[in-house]
């Protein structure tokens, strides 16, 4: 299986299957799965916390130990993200997809772009976001 012949349905019957098997539906409540969520997100995080060496995709690429340790924690943050869409009936890709247009809007490509990083227009829709104003619909 690789991303290229996968449907996110699959990955989400291999999820609650595993979890099934166990007995441990019992246990994914919402507010767990999202806690786990954070915590192996944290264990990520970690894999990077102190490092000295440079911290570009191509040379992080070169270490497989580092690239092994990186993608087991992005597992797991994928596995309770899974998870916690399969108990509470969430669509993945529609979920993506309306994120992906509002974030269009949200980030206009007048502001961001391969030319133009406007760090004050960011500023100010991140100050307006968090007043709960609407900024994109």
């Amino acid at each position: 299986m690789d991303d290229n012949n996968t449907k996110v349905v699959e990955l989400k019957k291999i999820v609650a299957d595993f979890r099934d098997a166990r007995g441990w539906k019992k246990f994914h409540a919402p507010r767990n799965l999202a806690t786990s969520i954070v915590l192996e997100a944290s264990e990520l995080l970690e894999l990077f916390q102190w490092d000295l060496r440079a911290f570009s995709a191509a040379q992080i690429k070169k270490d497989k130990d580092r690239m092994e340790e990186i993608k087991n924690e992005m597992a797991d943050v994928i596995v309770y993200s899974l998870s916690l869409a399969d108990i509470l009936g969430i669509d993945v890709t529609d979920a993506i997809i309306k994120k992906m247009e509002h974030n269009a809007k949200k980030y206009s490509v007048v502001y961001f772009n391969k030319d133009v990083q406007d760090l004050k227009h960011y500023k100010k829709i991140k100050k307006l976001y968090r007043s709960g104003k609407v900024v994109a619909k």
